[in-house]
């Protein structure tokens, strides 16, 4: 039994087809960027309009902090919601799209750090 080597070779990709594919993924990319940007603008609406008795029965962790600090996390995350989109306007504004990334994950580590010590110095135990 002898094996034998196929000389065909696979066509190139054409053009059309590498564009289609890029196309597609930056399709992809900015449909994730607006989810998360509709994620952090709901939470700010949230925080912005409910009254403070309604954020501690949802979250729990605005009895234990002032008000207008409640307040100030939801003009940031709105502020920073909107900067993830902003490209979407005009690319001059690719560096907010960044900055904005970076503050909302930096803001939304230091806020799971800052609840999970309060819940722990609270807890009983």
């Amino acid at each position: 039994m002898t094996l034998t080597l196929s000389t065909e070779r696979t066509a190139p990709e054409s053009e059309a087809r590498r564009r289609l594919r890029a196309f597609q993924r930056h399709l992809a990319l900015w449909t994730l960027q607006a989810w998360l940007s509709m994620f952090f603008i709901g939470a700010a609406y949230a925080k912005l309009t409910s009254s403070s008795e309604l954020m501690v029965l949802l979250l729990g962790w605005p009895e234990d902090v002032d008000g207008s600090l409640v307040r100030a996390i939801g003009v940031l995350e709105l502020s920073l919601g909107i900067g993830i989109v902003a490209p979407l306007l005009t690319w001059r504004l690719a560096p907010v799209m960044a900055v904005s990334a970076i503050g909302l994950t930096g803001m939304t580590g230091v806020s799971l750090a800052l609840i999970s010590g309060v819940r722990s110095s609270v807890s009983p135990g």
